[in-house]
C-alpha cells in the first residue's frame, strides 16, 4: 500500500510541475490568440472523447481528464483576452 501512495504522490508532483511550466509558457506566449486557436484545435477532440466516454462508461479517469482540459481551456481563453463563458 505504501508503494501505491508513493506512486500517486509522484504522479501528483509531476502533474503540478507540468502545469506550472505550461502556465508560465502560456503567460509568456507572444501570440496568445494563435495559441488559443491551436489549443482549441488540439483539445476539442480530446474533450469530446472524454465526454463521450464519461457518458458511456463513467470512468473516473474520463471525468478527471475532462475537468483538467476544460480548466486549461479557461486559462488559455483568459490569457488570450476572451471572456469566460
Amino acid at each position: 500500500m505504501e508503494e501505491i501512495v508513493e506512486v500517486i504522490a509522484e504522479l501528483q508532483a509531476q502533474a503540478l510541475a507540468h502545469s506550472t511550466v505550461l502556465e508560465a509558457m502560456l503567460m509568456a506566449h507572444p501570440d496568445p490568440k494563435r495559441l488559443r486557436e491551436e489549443w482549441h484545435r488540439i483539445s476539442a477532440p480530446r474533450i469530446a472523447s472524454s465526454a463521450s466516454s464519461l457518458a458511456g462508461k463513467g470512468r473516473p479517469v474520463d471525468e478527471a481528464m475532462q475537468f483538467h482540459l476544460l480548466s486549461w481551456q479557461r486559462k488559455v481563453d483568459r490569457e488570450a483576452g476572451f471572456p469566460a463563458p
